[in-house]
């Protein structure tokens, strides 16, 4: 039995560190961009991290639409069905396309009315929307990256994910040298240059995807794509309707409680919320090894579905639990480590990095459950189970994290640490029903009888 976790271990591990990669690559980003606009001042990084929500908000659907293909596509992989898994590839990346069009006209002719929703801070409102407008108005590109490298994650090639990003970060990371403060004869222009960076990243990202699929289509290709060959199959679509809808739900409903929440956080000092901003920076590399992890744990539990292996799918899921355990371990001794030299990379302000170091303790708590929840809920995606999945982020982000941040941010004054607190307490809720959740669900497959 050793042996055959070892195995399992490695073969997870070996599709987990590119996707894990994948998604570090773009927190790395996140941060260079955050220091690369901080010499135009926090009142900038505050503008600009206030944008991160409704951004998000509006990604959140696409990336549910890749979550539910990335399943689809590796149960058919499990069956061997080529047919099938291109049915779903290029229904779903249709519709992304189409809703990223309309999606882009919305937020550039409604920007600033959208983000004075989103915010209380009138005095920089301005400078956000210069940003949003630009990066979710030609979304187009980073939501059909997101598909097609959904696509590529559902069958394990998740190195070519990997490359996709780093062609997104060299681009973006060029880009804003160039314009952001003027360089090589190009416009200084600012949080502008840095969305137009975003942009051009993301683009380059999507071209290498598109020439990763071109060049191996052994299993899913754009064949008969502009001819809708597979889009007419109702029976598909009704299943994209079903999977697809509670997973866009879910996201969705996350996204709102944090705007909640950044809508809180806006009401505090600059200082502290450009504090905060950057602190998301680390949260991000919580998120990012948890999603690397759960990309691998889908497509391996999903083949395991597919080809009913159900004593594999078990395997496959313990030894992704075990890993998070030892991931979280490792990121909380860098963090706990690190966070003085990290924050004086932002500000040079004694109190200001004070509160980031403290910060830090707070993420290094959050990173295990954050990790441990990612995994328990991409082995139930697995399995094709889409509704818990989004009673437990009902329930946990829209409903129990606003609340509590409320109560012990404003009424028991806690400030900024109350934000803190409360979002400590919903991701240690959020785990505990994920996990319960997939334990339910365990004993409802045939792999309980397997194991035994």
């Amino acid at each position: 039995m050793n042996s055959i976790g070892a195995s399992k271990r490695a073969e997870l591990i070996k599709i987990a560190i590119p996707a894990i990669l994948e998604s570090m690559v773009a927190v790395i980003v996140a941060a260079i961009d955050t220091e690369m606009i901080s010499g135009l001042g926090f009142d900038t990084v505050a503008a600009v991290s206030l944008t991160s929500q409704p951004k998000m908000f509006v990604l959140s659907i696409f990336t549910a639409l890749g979550i539910a293909l990335s399943f689809f596509v590796a149960q058919a992989n499990g069956r061997s069905n080529k047919e099938e898994a291109n049915k779903y590839f290029h229904t779903i990346l249709w519709a992304g396309i189409v809703l990223s069009v309309v999606v882009g006209l919305l937020f550039f002719v409604f920007s600033k009315q959208i983000m004075l929703i989103c915010t209380k801070r009138n005095d920089t409102v301005d400078i956000s929307v210069s940003f949003i407008r630009i990066v979710v108005g030609l979304v187009v590109f980073q939501n059909t990256s997101t598909i097609l490298n959904s696509a590529l994650r559902g069958i394990g090639r998740t190195h070519y994910t990997f490359i996709s990003s780093i062609a997104n970060a060299v681009i973006d990371i060029f880009v804003n040298y160039l314009l952001i403060e003027g360089h090589w004869g190009c416009p200084a222009l600012g949080v502008v240059g840095d969305a137009i960076a975003t942009v051009a990243g993301s683009a380059a990202g999507c071209a290498i995807s598109i020439v990763a699929i071109i060049i191996h289509s052994d299993f899913i290709s754009f064949k008969g794509f502009f001819a809708f060959k597979y889009t007419r199959d109702r029976e598909i679509n009704l299943n994209i309707c079903r999977k697809a809808s509670s997973i866009v739900f879910e996201n969705m409903f996350m996204r709102i409680g944090f705007l909640i929440m950044n809508y809180l956080v806006s009401s505090f000092d600059p200082d502290d919320v450009a504090i905060y901003g950057i602190s998301m920076i680390p949260m991000g590399y919580s998120f990012a090894f948890g999603d690397g992890l759960s990309a691998a744990t889908i497509a391996l539990c999903g083949k395991s579905i597919g080809a009913e292996d159900y004593k594999s799918f078990r395997e496959y899921k313990k030894q992704a639990l075990i890993t998070g355990v030892a991931l979280s371990a490792l990121l909380c001794v860098t963090y706990l480590s690190g966070s003085r030299w990290f924050y004086a990379r932002y500000t040079d302000i004694p109190e200001k990095i004070g509160e980031g170091v403290i910060s830090c303790y707070f993420i290094s708590a959050i990173t295990l459950f954050q990790i441990l929840r990612i995994v328990a809920i991409g082995a139930l995606r697995a399995t094709g189970e889409v509704k818990d999945p989004r009673r437990i982020t009902t329930v946990s982000v829209l409903i129990i994290n606003p609340i509590l941040a409320y109560l012990f941010a404003f009424i028991l004054g806690w400030e900024i640490w109350g934000i803190w607190t409360s979002t400590l307490l919903t991701q240690i809720t959020n785990m505990v029903l994920s996990t319960l959740c997939l334990r339910h669900h365990l004993k409802e497959l045939p792999l309980a009888k397997e194991a035994t």
